[in-house]
């Protein structure tokens, strides 16, 4: 896969997401598709977006599933910020 014309080796080979995990991700994905821009780039997922999905999808995601869509969504504006 290439971004901006650069090889990028990680996206080469992309490591599977645990069968256990994938909801998870699957959550991610549903929220950073809603998620608003400052027209300089992404906004990361708000606490109060994350309320708002989960009261609208009838979902109870627990501390840790919060932090672990917070983590990704870290990591993806790092990466989006990298260019």
């Amino acid at each position: 896969m290439r971004a901006q014309g650069a090889a990028v080796p990680e996206l080469d080979n992309p490591v599977a997401i645990p069968v256990e995990l994938a909801y998870l991700f699957a959550w991610f994905t549903e929220l950073s598709a809603a998620r608003g821009s400052s027209g300089f780039g992404a906004n990361p997922i708000s606490y109060a977006e994350i309320d708002a999905w989960a009261r609208l999808t009838g979902t109870a995601p627990t501390p840790f599933e919060i932090s672990v869509i917070r983590l990704l969504d870290g990591a993806l504006l790092r990466n989006l910020s990298d260019g």
